[in-house]
């Protein structure tokens, strides 16, 4: 689960998506469930061993700086 594959599925590109995270107002509260949403299933699926969490975490801006 993505927010491009999620774009895909809704039929609106990327950059659409973007324009509207940054630019409508009225859609903040939908496109804050949106990626709440696709944030947790990556997260729970990572911490339960059914993603490989290394590469998850990185995805998600979980991973340390050395």
């Amino acid at each position: 689960m993505t927010i491009a594959g999620f774009c895909s599925f809704i039929g609106v590109t990327s950059q659409a998506w973007r324009y509207w995270r940054t630019n409508r107002e009225d859609l903040k509260d939908p496109i804050e469930l949106i990626e709440n949403a696709i944030y947790a299933y990556k997260f729970e699926r990572a911490a339960t061993g059914i993603f490989k969490a290394n590469i998850i975490s990185r995805e998600l801006g979980l991973m340390r700086k050395r």
